[in-house]
């Protein structure tokens, strides 16, 4: 059995979230160079399916694709996302430093939009989840996406799949609806206890990692003090239910890989540790001697 140290140590030379796609604005082999020098080994290398079609293309970006137009390392096209998966086979291949994860970030509407021939071949899927409707409770929101990832988990046997920064919505896109009179309001008057519960209930034996997002937490530390620690009293709610973790730093560039992942590991060290075991388990993990 791994000791806390030891699974502390794996973390933090672990990152699941990493666009290395069309958003990269720097070679790949320079990217990679550097996640080498953070020492980081396992990586899950993606980008958003979105990118890539056409049909359901949110309008940012649809912006970002016409302002750099001339500037794509891809195809915004399923061509280009094949063309993709290509150079991360090759990197997977020649690479000794790292075990590389070929991955997919898509948005969860969309699940059912992904060809088949790209679960077959991903081992690892992100869903970016949203709170589509914040006056129906939070379970309701996130467990119908986390029943949809377990089918698609099953049946194409991909080895990782996880919840993307499931915490976003409620504490940053809408921080004005838990603030009050300057103040932040309660765990349970944002998602409420009974919704915790129900939802860490609902993960157990689904095989559906819920992602630790050092982009949600770097924009929750940046907006509020280092006091206000909501956004982790969130995650030990749930670690004390039992919920497994995975951990993803939602990296675009280097500038992007300043997210404190670390700071997530430390706060967790050693009382939750236990909650991320099962990932580094996994037969495709690499753990360091």
């Amino acid at each position: 059995m791994l000791s806390p140290e030891k699974i502390r140590d794996i973390l933090y030379q672990t990152d699941m979230h990493i666009h290395v796609g069309i958003e990269l604005p720097i070679p790949l082999a320079d990217f990679l160079e550097y996640l080498k020098n953070k020492d980081l080994v396992n990586i899950g290398l993606l980008d958003h399916f979105e990118m890539y079609y056409t049909p359901t293309r949110p309008w940012q970006f649809t912006k970002y694709l016409d302002k750099r137009r001339n500037r794509l390392p891809y195809k915004p096209t399923l061509k280009g996302l094949k063309d993709f998966y290509r150079r991360i086979q090759q990197v997977k291949k020649e690479s000794h430093d790292f075990k590389v994860f070929v991955g997919l970030e898509c948005q969860a509407p969309n699940l059912d939009r992904i060809p088949a021939w790209i679960f077959e071949q991903i081992e690892l899927l992100g869903c970016c989840y949203h709170d589509t409707n914040l006056s129906i409770s939070w379970a309701k929101n996130v467990i119908p996406v986390v029943k949809k990832l377990s089918e698609l988990k099953r049946r194409y046997k991909i080895p990782i799949v996880n919840l993307h920064h499931p915490l976003r919505t409620r504490l940053i896109d809408y921080r004005d609806s838990f603030s009050e009179t300057g103040k932040i309001k309660s765990i349970n008057k944002i998602f409420g206890y009974s919704s915790l519960n129900e939802v860490a209930s609902y993960l157990k034996g689904k095989e559906v990692f819920f992602e630790m997002n050092g982009h949600t937490c770097f924009h929750y530390l940046k907006n509020f003090s280092a006091g206000q620690n909501l956004f982790f009293e969130v995650h030990q709610a749930l670690a004390t239910k039992g919920v497994d973790f995975s951990i993803g730093s939602d990296a675009h560039s280097i500038e992007g890989e300043k997210n404190p992942l670390r700071h997530f590991v430390d706060h967790f060290y050693p009382h939750y540790m236990h909650n991320f075991s099962r990932l580094i388990k996994l037969r495709e993990f690499k753990v360091p001697v």
